[in-house]
């Protein structure tokens, strides 16, 4: 049976979001049995050799790094949180563990703050206003009251109410800010 083709771009980004298991010829293939990837010759006939394969994809400019490591987190966010968690996601989804943002980004509270928005300040979570405001509209359906909030804040790893408090004044000043802004801006006439 033929292997199907795949593109570079393809290739790419299999072997980023497996990059623990890209590194030798028999441990990728069993990798990819297990998981139906393509297998290291699919990756040496489009490359040239494995060790092209891996320079060139691994090699490439730390920009182009963190444009896929940050698609990445961005699809996966509500896992990207802290550094066991997004682990453990990883670990099940076969995605780069949170030392591979560290690497690319500085540290794993910096790529969190470039990536979401989100800063770390002695060791308290600290959102931005613009952060928050796009959290709440995102998940607008349960900004309707403090305590439906924290609930789908605590399940899903979002800032509390009290956050919204601190920048805004008071829960109601926040949900006016916000959905007032956003309501006149989406309204059609």
């Amino acid at each position: 049976m033929s292997e199907k083709e795949y593109s570079a771009k393809e290739l790419e980004r299999i072997a980023i979001e497996h990059e623990k298991y890209f590194t030798r010829i028999k441990t990728w293939d069993l990798h990819a049995e297990k998981n139906q990837l393509p297998s290291s010759s699919c990756f040496v006939k489009h490359f040239g050799s494995w060790s092209d394969a891996k320079k060139e994809i691994f090699f490439q400019s730390a920009e182009d790094m963190k444009q896929l490591l940050t698609l990445i987190a961005k699809k996966h966010k509500t896992h990207f949180n802290t550094k066991d968690e997004w682990n453990a996601h990883a670990k099940e989804h076969s995605l780069p563990w949170e030392k591979t943002f560290a690497k690319h980004f500085g540290s794993w509270n910096e790529a969190r703050r470039i990536i979401l928005g989100v800063d770390y300040t002695e060791n308290n979570l600290v959102h931005s206003k613009e952060a928050l405001t796009k959290i709440a509209i995102e998940h607008s359906v349960h900004f309707a009251s403090r305590r439906a909030w924290n609930l789908h804040a605590t399940k899903h790893g979002l800032p509390y109410s009290s956050s919204y408090e601190k920048y805004f004044g008071t829960w109601n000043n926040a949900k006016e800010s916000i959905f007032q802004g956003y309501c006149s801006s989406k309204r059609v006439h």
